[in-house]
C-alpha cells in the first residue's frame, strides 16, 4: 500500500477512535446528567408528596376542630329572678341552657345564694360539685332549677331593699364529643330593684 494511503488510513483510524472515545464520554455525563435530574426529581417528588401530605392532614385536623367548635353542646346560664315562697324565704331561679348543636350529656351543677353590700364583688366561695348526674340537655333547650334560701339575716337585709343578692355556681357537662367541659357563673340582683337582673361582670368563665 502506497505510503499516502497508509497514512491517511491511520489517520482515519485515529480519527474514528476519537469520536468512539468522545461519544463514549459523552454519552457518560448525558448519563450522569440524566442520573442527577432523576435522583433530584426523586427527590423534589418525595417532599412534595410529604407536603401534601401534611396539608392534607393538617387541613382534616382544621376541619375536625372547626366541625367540633360548631356543632358541640355549649351550656350557659341565665337568671331567672328571685323569688318570695309561701315561708317568706326567698329563693333565686336559674336557667341552665344548651346554644349548641349537640346534646349535653352528664350535666352536674351546684348553685349558691347570699347578700352582699358590695355591687362589685369579684370573689366568691368556691363551689365543688359532688353529686353524679346523668342529665341530658338537648340542643336549644333549657331546664330551669331553683337555688337554696337565702339566710334569715340575708333576707332581711334583702328586704331593707339594700345591698345585692349574687347567684353563682358551677357547671360541669359533656360537649357532645366525650371531651369534659366546665363553667362557673355569677347573676347579680341589686335589692332596690331586684327585678333589673343581670350577668355580672366578675366571676363568668368556661371552656
Amino acid at each position: 500500500m502506497p505510503t499516502s494511503l497508509r497514512e491517511l488510513a491511520l489517520s482515519t483510524l485515529r480519527l474514528v477512535k476519537h469520536y468512539e472515545t468522545l461519544i463514549t464520554v459523552v454519552a457518560a455525563l448525558l448519563t450522569a446528567i440524566a442520573t442527577g435530574f432523576i435522583a433530584w426529581f426523586t427527590h423534589s417528588l418525595r417532599n412534595s408528596t410529604q407536603r401534601l401530605w401534611l396539608a392534607t392532614q393538617t387541613a382534616t385536623e382544621t376541619q375536625t376542630r372547626d366541625t367540633r367548635i360548631l356543632q358541640r353542646a355549649y351550656v350557659g346560664t341565665e337568671p331567672r329572678g328571685l323569688h318570695e315562697m309561701t315561708d317568706q324565704s326567698v329563693i333565686a331561679h336559674v336557667a341552665v341552657l344548651n346554644s349548641g348543636n349537640l346534646p349535653a350529656r352528664n350535666i352536674r351543677n351546684q348553685i349558691k345564694i347570699g347578700w352582699f353590700d358590695d355591687g362589685n364583688k369579684s370573689d366568691f366561695e368556691d363551689v365543688e360539685i359532688t353529686e353524679p348526674s346523668s342529665v341530658l340537655l338537648l340542643p336549644k333547650t333549657e331546664f330551669e332549677r331553683g337555688t337554696a334560701a337565702l339566710s334569715k339575716q340575708d333576707t332581711d337585709r334583702y328586704r331593707l331593699k339594700e345591698g345585692f343578692v349574687y347567684v353563682w355556681g358551677r357547671i360541669e357537662y359533656e360537649d357532645g364529643f366525650g371531651r369534659p367541659r366546665w363553667l362557673i357563673f355569677c347573676h347579680r340582683y341589686n335589692c332596690s330593684k331586684p327585678e333589673i337582673l343581670r350577668l355580672h361582670h366578675h366571676h363568668n368563665n368556661g371552656n
